[in-house]
């Protein structure tokens, strides 16, 4: 599977060249892609592909390790930030689990936005449901451009589930990263971003 940046434009719905302006913004001083494999070039993209754009991020910094605490100042900072750096992406519609860190973290980009709350359940030993329950979301073609805000758990589990890239967990206290997957549609190859905000 390849990582890198294309730009694609198209008719119809939303397609990634008019959400390549946020990336540009974050990619600044970022890497995009990983180690394990090349950029994908510009060339090598079907100019007409379309499909979904799922931006996800683990949730910002929690105030302490109780079973649903809410985020501390820095999180809260964290999701401002998170809200700022995403609103010129075209959000449509977030995902957060119902934990209150989540939900926090969603929360300004949603209030600025005025786009819909979506709350998926996430359980101890039931990681599978929750995966299927978030492939539903993303491709029953609601909205094209999604936010998903997950735990160091989900969050490389879905980013796999996707696009059958394999991720390591989380550190625990690692809270900056942005993964954006672009789902084309078929026969397009999944391809995804790896930043830091």
């Amino acid at each position: 599977m390849q990582t890198g940046s294309h730009v694609m434009q198209g008719t119809g719905k939303k397609t990634w060249g008019s959400r390549i302006v946020a990336l540009l913004l974050l990619a600044m001083g970022a890497s995009c892609g990983g180690p394990e494999s090349p950029p994908v070039a510009l060339n090598q993209l079907s100019p007409e592909a379309t499909g979904v754009t799922l931006y996800l991020v683990r949730h910002a910094e929690r105030l302490d390790d109780t079973t649903d605490p809410p985020l501390s100042s820095q999180g809260q900072a964290r999701a401002e930030r998170l809200a700022h750096a995403l609103a010129v992406a075209g959000i449509q519609e977030i995902g957060v689990t119902q934990y209150l860190r989540t939900q926090e973290t969603g929360r300004p980009l949603a209030e600025a936005a005025g786009v819909p709350v979506q709350v998926f359940q996430v359980e101890s030993g039931e990681l599978d449901h929750h995966l299927t329950e978030i492939r539903d979301w993303v491709e029953e073609g609601k909205a094209d451009t999604l936010l998903l805000v997950g735990h160091s758990n989900t969050v490389p589990a879905v980013l796999e589930s996707l696009t059958g890239v394999a991720m390591e967990e989380v550190a625990h206290d690692q809270y900056d990263d942005l993964l954006v997957i672009h789902l084309p549609a078929p026969p397009g190859r999944p391809v995804h971003f790896h930043l830091q905000y």
